[in-house]
C-alpha cells in the first residue's frame, strides 16, 4: 500500500486485512489496528469500502470493551455513521456496537441505548439487520428488568418477532447479534435467556448453517460464566450438538482458537471441543 497509495483496490484490501486482524486480537491489539483503520479511512474518505472496513473494525473493538471505552467506541461509530448514514452497513455496524454498549449497561443506561437502537431502526426500516439488532437490545433490556418493566419490554420485542422472525436474514442478524449480547452478560440467568432466545431462531430456521454456528457460540458463552463444576456437562452438551451439524465444526473451531490465543490457560478446559 505505501509503492501503491494512489491504487484505492489496493487500498481497500489492505482495510480488509486489517478488520481481519482485529477479529483474532486481544483489546489491546485491536485498538492500535483500529487506529491504523482510521489513518487509512481519513486518507480515503470517498471510498465505501473502506469506511465499511473501518466500521468493521470497530464494532470489533466493542465485542471485547467495558462499558465505559465501549461507549466511546460507539460514539466513534455513530459519528462515522451520522458522515456517511447512506451507506447500509455503516448503519448495521452501528447498530452491532450499540448492541455491545446495550448488554454491558445498567437497566438505565440500557433503556436509553436501545432508545438509540430505535431511532437507527426506523432510519432503516426496510433492513432486516437493523430491525434484529434492535431486538437483540431488547432482549439485553428485558435482562435486566424487574419482572413488572419486563413485561413492555418483552411485548415490544414478541413485536418484532411476530413480524420478522421468519425472514432468514432478520433471523440472521438477531442471532448473530445476540452472539455478543451473551459475550458482555454477566449472570447466567441472562445468558440462558439469551440462549433460548437464539434457540427460538434456530427452530424456525433448523437448516439455516449461519443460525446454527451462531447458536453454538452462544452456548460456548455460557460456559464463560457458569462455575467450574458446571461447565464440563454443557461441553459434553455442545459437542453433542456440533456433531449433529458438523458443517459448521471448522467456523467453530476457527471462533474457539481465536478465543484461546488470547486465553491459552483455557485450552485443557475446552478439551472435548477438540475431539470433533
Amino acid at each position: 500500500y505505501q509503492k501503491h497509495a494512489d491504487v484505492p483496490e489496493i487500498a481497500v484490501q489492505y482495510a480488509k486485512g486489517l478488520c481481519n486482524l482485529t477479529v483474532v486480537q486481544d483489546e489491546a491489539g485491536c485498538a492500535k489496528t483500529v487506529s491504523r483503520l482510521e489513518v487509512l479511512y481519513q486518507k480515503h474518505t470517498d471510498v465505501p469500502e473502506i469506511v465499511v472496513w473501518y466500521a468493521s473494525g470497530l464494532h470489533n473493538l466493542t465485542v471485547g470493551q467495558d462499558e465505559a471505552d465501549c461507549a466511546k467506541t460507539v460514539s466513534h461509530l455513530e459519528a462515522l455513521y451520522q458522515k456517511h448514514a447512506d451507506v447500509q452497513e455503516i448503519a448495521v455496524q452501528c447498530a452491532n456496537g450499540l448492541v455491545c454498549l446495550a448488554a454491558a449497561q445498567d437497566e438505565t443506561d440500557c433503556a436509553k441505548t436501545v432508545s438509540r437502537l430505535e431511532t437507527l431502526q426506523q432510519a432503516h426500516a426496510d433492513a432486516p439487520e437493523p430491525t434484529g439488532r434492535l431486538a437483540a437490545g431488547l432482549v439485553c433490556l428485558s435482562a435486566k428488568q424487574t419482572q413488572e418493566a419486563r413485561a413492555g419490554t418483552e411485548a415490544r420485542l414478541e413485536g418484532l418477532l411476530g413480524t420478522h422472525a421468519k425472514q432468514p436474514a432478520f433471523a440472521e442478524a438477531y442471532a448473530g447479534a445476540l452472539v455478543n449480547c451473551a459475550l458482555h452478560q454477566t449472570k447466567e440467568t441472562e445468558i440462558h435467556q439469551t440462549l433460548s432466545r437464539s434457540r427460538q431462531m434456530l427452530t424456525l430456521h433448523p437448516e439455516d448453517q449461519e443460525i446454527q454456528l451462531v447458536y453454538a457460540m452462544t452456548w460456548f458463552n455460557l460456559t464463560l460464566r457458569q462455575a467450574e463444576d458446571a461447565i464440563p456437562a454443557t461441553l459434553r452438551e455442545l459437542a453433542a450438538y456440533l456433531r449433529q451439524h458438523a458443517a459448521v465444526i471448522p467456523e467453530f473451531r476457527k471462533q474457539l482458537d481465536s478465543y484461546l490465543s488470547r486465553h491459552p490457560e483455557q485450552r485443557e478446559r475446552y478439551q472435548p471441543l477438540f475431539e470433533l
